[in-house]
């Protein structure tokens, strides 16, 4: 199951947030810090092995990470979870062909790409929806 997913800027500031559960302020404020340091690691193997990094696991997590220009897209789902990555990617290259190198992304960011948050996050949930079915 996707438990959510972080947009944010390669230098780690998060852009948009969405989690499938409730969260408290405190669990927010963490995804902030982890955004940060997401996006150092990512940048910290890019430049020194010239490679991206596509996944991270942990014992309980998967951690899927895409990244287009200046946009990275992290994806939190459950270890097991089967996540769509050629979707993942469409939807980064989407967000990323709307940035405007002469405005700074944080400015109007989220107006210019309302409708793709939108499909990704219905997609998601239709994921999530598959997935519970599956395990009956």
């Amino acid at each position: 199951m996707i438990h959510g997913y972080v947009l944010m800027t390669s230098g780690g500031t998060p852009l948009w947030f969405r989690f499938f559960r409730n969260m408290s302020d405190d669990e927010k404020e963490k995804y902030e810090l982890f955004s940060s340091a997401i996006a150092a690691v990512f940048s910290l193997i890019n430049e020194t092995l010239g490679d991206d990094v596509k996944e991270v696991i942990t014992n309980n997590h998967r951690l899927f990470l895409v990244r287009s220009g200046d946009i990275i897209l992290l994806v939190v789902a459950d270890k097991k979870t089967k996540a769509p990555t050629d979707e993942f990617s469409k939807f980064v290259n989407r967000i990323a062909s709307r940035i405007d190198p002469e405005i700074p992304i944080e400015e109007l960011f989220v107006q210019s790409i309302i409708d793709a948050l939108a499909e990704f996050e219905i997609r998601i949930e239709e994921l999530n929806t598959i997935e519970k079915l599956s395990h009956i």
